[in-house]
């Protein structure tokens, strides 16, 4: 039988975990209480919102053998929130009107504990992982002290309302296209969630609403039928619908679908070239917009490879720099000379030629024209400019210059 002073001694020893989670409520801040908790508690914690925000966790040291797959089972997994009798069934009475769902982590084998923490119109989902020491009386006692600690401080801090409106896959999508989530740890977290890798072949789709007018779907049919097609995240921004994709489900077969579709709804579209870092979605959407304005630029099919587009990317970077178009060539200028006083469109002849890689077969069929006649039509040109055939830089800087006279009429710029 213990004494007097070795009971109080206990007393004092189990009062102390109380007295240091109190003492973190009161010096304020969620995260705050988050890690404290998880140290006197012995567990690693994960708080959420029900729309799969990130309120606070104890940090990837603490979470070192805790799966994120395992927070959204344990935290978010759909039997144990659409049954209620389940959750009830293996449910733990806490103090202050709390109660605990025990969750059997399959991945992990061992058992969490979900507690539903109402605030405002939403509810926070405190996960509290079974890896840590065994669960005993006084880490309930402490756990619902805890719960209690965070509700009082979701009400407090004013940033509760921005939570409460948080984002789902799709507003991580847009999160990333406007390049709010630099912190890497956040960013693996949240990409978890939306059932994204960090790196992958990843693409980006974008079509281009703005003139959209109903024929046979509406845009949110085409938007799930791209969404079953390609099983990535989607979002509307201004007047432009964006998907994510890996490379992977963008195989030939699909984009011939996806063409088809666009071409009966009257959209157009552009993707993006394959970039491999979750972080470079800014980046890459950042330049597939503009490469989606220069759609007309390109072959007029209702989606178009980014690639196709390159070179008036580059023309359109030179003129936005420059604010003049770079056409300066001498043999330029003779050919149009001479298709102005011949009717023969010797720089297009020379721009379809160059663009099919100097292929003449290809060529042809693209100028519609028969093979003799594109044979003549290359040897008025070399005799007009004296072009050497072999020399690759002065095929680039004609080629890029004839470019940019096909960007500046489909711009309906003056020449």
């Amino acid at each position: 039988m213990r004494s007097v002073t070795e009971e109080m001694s206990a007393q004092a020893v189990a009062a102390m975990p109380r007295e240091t989670i109190l003492l973190a409520a009161v010096q304020g801040g969620i995260a705050h209480i988050a890690q404290t908790a998880a140290k006197e508690l012995g567990h690693p914690i994960l708080l959420g919102d029900v729309i799969l925000t990130i309120l606070a966790w104890t940090g990837a040291s603490a979470l070192r053998n805790l799966s994120w797959e395992g927070f959204i089972h344990a935290g978010y997994a759909p039997d144990f929130q659409a049954d209620r009798n389940l959750f009830a069934e293996r449910s733990i009475k806490l103090k202050y009107g709390f109660e605990a769902c025990q969750v059997r982590n399959p991945v992990k084998g061992w058992t969490d504990l979900l507690i539903d923490i109402p605030y405002g119109q939403a509810a926070a989902h405190l996960v509290i992982s079974g890896e840590g020491a065994p669960f005993t009386e006084e880490s309930y006692d402490l756990t619902a002290l805890l719960c209690t600690c965070i509700a009082a401080e979701l009400r407090r801090q004013s940033e509760a309302t921005q939570w409460a409106h948080g984002y789902s896959a799709e507003q991580f999508l847009l999160r990333l296209i406007s390049g709010e989530e630099p912190d890497e740890r956040v960013l693996s977290f949240r990409a978890g969630l939306a059932g994204l890798e960090m790196e992958a072949d990843y693409i980006l789709l974008l079509v281009d609403l703005n003139k959209y007018h109903p024929v046979c779907h509406s845009i949110s049919t085409i938007r799930s039928t791209l969404d079953e097609m390609l099983r990535g995240c989607s979002a509307i921004i201004d007047d432009t619908l964006t998907v994510l994709c890996t490379g992977t489900q963008f195989t030939k077969r699909i984009q011939e679908l996806i063409s088809d579709l666009f071409k009966k709804n009257h959209v157009q579209g552009v993707y993006s070239n394959s970039f491999f870092r979750l972080a470079e979605v800014s980046r890459s959407y950042r330049k597939t917009s503009r490469l989606l304005t220069l759609r007309g630029c390109g072959e007029n099919t209702p989606l178009t490879p980014g690639e196709e587009l390159e070179i008036f990317y580059l023309v359109d970077s030179y003129f936005r720099e420059e604010g003049r178009l770079p056409i300066d060539h001498p043999a330029v200028y003779a050919l149009s000379e001479a298709g102005r006083n011949g009717n023969t469109d010797y720089l297009n002849t020379l721009y379809i030629y160059l663009r099919c890689g100097k292929k003449p077969v290809l060529a042809g069929e693209r100028l519609h024209i028969h093979r003799n006649t594109l044979d003549y039509r290359l040897n008025r040109i070399q005799a007009l400019t004296n072009i050497d055939w072999n020399d690759g830089d002065l095929l680039f800087r004609l080629y890029f210059q004839l470019s940019a006279l096909h960007y500046g009429q489909i711009k309906g710029r003056l020449l």
